[in-house]
């Protein structure tokens, strides 16, 4: 069984959230107790919701990519053992999209599973990279992309599958589809990892329109499942999903964790 190793793209600009410009990953959700117990309790960031789930799955060690507006993440997080992972950093110059921010990790992590969870989420329940991560072990697939409900499809990236779990389509920010999921995180092969480096390249070759939109990371998924990679959906038991980096989520979510009992 290959070693599992965490991947955390902390680079972008957080668009979405503007005005406010403090690193989104940041930003305070919920409590968490204090290391003298009892009434002691402490404010939780989002990020940390997810280095959990790390945790619970037995991930040790994973790459946080930044870039040179979000160095106050390395400050407050540092070396992870605060969170009980060990955390490196590694730095990406030029902000491209999801994609280039994950291959800045493919000369560390192109020989071991990758598992990908987005600081800028909330992911339920804990136990839901260990869900996804011994489906990829159980059916030695190159993707396994972890499924939650969602009531807003059109908003993230719906996926349709079968019953056995194998991907059919993937819906990036579409209307009308009828499939009421998005993929959260996602857990793959070194096969994969080659495969998204190589795309990156061909992609990074070729001559782009000025009015072409940035590269998703759903597109390399649909371009891995056309080029015959075995890309499956696992549906997240006792799933529950939060996109922190849209206002309305980010509402909702502040009244979800604001109430929860600690």
């Amino acid at each position: 069984m290959r070693k599992a190793i965490g991947i955390v793209p902390a680079a972008g600009h957080g668009s979405r959230l503007r005005p406010f410009r403090y690193p989104k990953e940041l930003f305070p959700i919920g409590y968490v107790r204090g290391e003298g117990g009892g009434s002691d309790v402490q404010l939780k960031v989002v990020c940390q919701y997810v280095l959990d789930c790390l945790v619970d799955a037995s991930i040790d060690q994973a790459y946080v990519v930044v870039s040179d507006h979000k160095f106050e993440v390395i400050r407050f997080l540092s070396d992870g053992q605060e969170y009980d992972i060990n955390l490196a950093y590694l730095f990406q110059k030029e902000i491209k999209g999801l994609p280039f921010a994950i291959d800045c990790a493919y000369r560390w992590v192109r020989d071991d599973v990758s598992v990908l969870v987005l600081p800028d989420t909330i992911l339920e329940p804990r136990d839901c990279v260990r869900q996804v991560l011994d489906f990829l072990y159980e059916t030695q697939a190159d993707v396994v992309l972890g499924v939650f409900p969602t009531t807003h499809p059109e908003d993230l990236c719906a996926v349709r599958f079968d019953s056995r779990g194998r991907v059919h389509r993937l819906y990036d920010k579409e209307e009308s589809h009828g499939v009421m999921n998005t993929w959260g995180m996602a857990a793959w092969s070194p096969m994969f990892t080659e495969f998204l480096h190589r795309s990156l390249q061909e992609h990074a070759a070729r001559p782009h329109a000025p009015d072409e939109g940035e590269l998703a990371l759903a597109d390399i998924f649909s371009k891995a499942l056309e080029s015959g990679l075995r890309v499956l959906a696992c549906e997240v038991a006792r799933g529950k999903f939060w996109d922190i980096g849209k206002n309305s989520s980010l509402i909702k979510a502040r009244r979800e964790f604001e109430s929860h009992t600690l």
